[in-house]
């Protein structure tokens, strides 16, 4: 699974949309949508902020581990 997989899987799981995502991060829904199915890499700071908010650590969402 790739990161983009992993963070649609994650958010969906948190019941979470691309907006709200979105929003408790500060970015355009738009751009978490290039996240997860673009295979466009988040800057280092917006990955954490994700792993944050869905209770996992960058290097999960990275790695898987």
């Amino acid at each position: 699974m790739q990161l983009g997989q992993r963070i649609k899987k994650l958010r969906k799981e948190k019941g979470m949309t691309q907006t709200e995502l979105a929003n408790a991060i500060g970015i355009s829904y738009a751009q978490i949508g290039r996240y997860e199915t673009k295979g466009v890499q988040p800057p280092a700071e917006v990955l954490k902020n994700i792993a944050d908010i869905l209770s996992v650590s960058p290097d999960y969402l990275i790695r898987r581990s």
